[in-house]
């Protein structure tokens, strides 16, 4: 098990630090992550942006005893704090990032040889287990799921979540037969919601035999591949049924606001991912319904203003807060606004790239990277506060976490801010 240098051990009722009381200012969670062991102990690493109007802020942490508590702010200073059995106050005195590492007994328990990790988190986390847990049961789907050096990670939406899974010696009849009725559960269920479990199915016939035939070894890695082939599925479908929704949302807002070039593709993208999902092949489906949702967010109006009218257009009085035309061949938007012409490129972005290496994003920052991408790798963050109808503190907040994350960078144009993704996460474009 790997060991945190022991920084302070505080229990409930115990007070690390003592301050006097001062204003407490509210804080928005932004990272979370557990790495769960084999003696049941969890290490919680979890980050936070506070007020830093205020000088403290009261956290909510997650278990009631925290072992080797250490505390840092954005330039790895340590902070203090106080402990006094409800939320730990921290004194973040100005930080804008609070980084809270300790490691807890609370969050998992055990039951015969099943453990269980059990948490309600506010925002989507990220959980690792240890090399020999095989995982049993879940609340709810992960929205990834990935394995590295043997040890499997779970990124799980927020809300309340119970995961249970399964430590030890393998190759034993009693697990065994625990696995394949778990991966019957699973199969039976996705085919109840109309999914194609077919693969699935051949890896439990196959466990089936090999219990029979009491080779327990077997069975329990043909049993574990079965379930995480059904559970990699039924997440697939339902998220390629999610993004045909969403695109064919996108292709009525359109039409709605007469942007109807690009729409023809964009339907017909659509009704190939339909069949697609009607074949059982949802990963194709998932991948061409956000190509057809990309498409939609890009269709414009059949007017295009040309290179000469623009600075005419500005001098003549037709002044708007942002005007933008989209050149096919030149691939560039020519935005005017009051602040005179500018041009912004468009790029090709791999939107999975950045996503896939920040698992720990909050729902709305991988949505505004999403946007983001469809924009074509940049826009206004007027632009984005009008599409999501954040407030311009909560805005603000968003852009940050991205420019921490290196995923984003700031850049003032015509008045403005222009909120860009960053190399290396992007594909420059023809």
């Amino acid at each position: 098990m790997r060991l945190l240098p022991v920084v302070l051990l505080v229990a409930i009722g115990v007070v690390g630090f003592t301050f006097p009381a001062m204003g407490q200012g509210e804080y928005t969670a932004d990272r979370l992550l557990f790495t769960a062991y084999l003696d049941g102990s969890v290490q919680v690493d979890y980050v936070v942006s506070p007020d830093p109007i205020f000088p403290s802020v009261n956290v909510t942490l997650f278990g009631k005893i925290y072992e080797n508590l250490l505390i840092q702010n954005e330039n790895k200073t340590l902070l203090d704090f106080r402990a006094t059995g409800g939320p730990l106050t921290v004194f973040s005195l100005g930080s804008e990032q609070v980084s809270i590492t300790y490691s807890t007994q609370d969050l998992v328990n055990k039951s015969g040889r099943i453990w269980t990790f059990s948490v309600s988190s506010p925002i989507d986390f990220s959980i690792t287990f240890p090399r020999e847990a095989t995982i049993i049961s879940l609340k709810s789907l992960p929205r990834s799921i990935t394995t590295q050096g043997g040890q499997t990670s779970l990124l799980m939406q927020e809300g309340s979540q119970e995961i249970g899974y399964i430590t030890g010696i393998l190759g034993t009849e009693e697990v065994s037969n625990l696995l394949i009725n778990k991966a019957k559960s699973v199969i039976e269920e996705g085919k109840s919601q109309n999914i194609v479990m077919a693969e699935a199915e051949e890896k439990l016939a196959e466990a089936e035999n090999a219990f029979t035939s009491q080779n327990y070894l077997d069975a329990e890695r043909l049993a574990t591949a079965a379930i995480d082939i059904a559970a990699k599925v039924d997440l697939e479908a339902r998220l390629a049924r999610e993004s045909i929704q969403d695109a064919q949302l996108l292709v009525g807002q359109a039409e709605n606001e007469g942007r109807t070039i690009g729409l023809d593709d964009a339907r017909r993208l659509i009704q190939d991912a339909v069949n697609q999902l009607g074949d059982g092949k949802y990963g194709d489906a998932l991948r061409i319904a956000q190509q057809a949702s990309t498409l939609a967010q890009g269709a414009t109006r059949s007017s295009i203003i040309s290179d000469a009218s623009l600075p005419a257009a500005v001098a003549g009085g037709a002044v708007v807060t942002v005007i933008a035309a989209y050149y096919l061949k030149r691939r560039r938007i020519v935005v005017v606004s009051t602040e005179g012409v500018h041009e912004r490129q468009v790029r090709k972005i791999d939107v999975s790239k950045i996503l896939d290496a920040k698992p720990y994003l909050r729902a709305e920052d991988r949505e505004i990277v999403q946007v983001l991408a469809e924009m074509g790798g940049e826009g206004f963050e007027s632009e984005l506060r009008e599409r999501f109808k954040f407030p311009k503190t909560t805005m603000w907040r968003t852009v940050k976490r991205l420019q921490r994350e290196g995923i984003a960078e700031v850049v003032k144009m015509g008045g403005q801010n222009l909120i860009r993704l960053k190399e290396p996460a992007r594909e420059e474009g023809a």
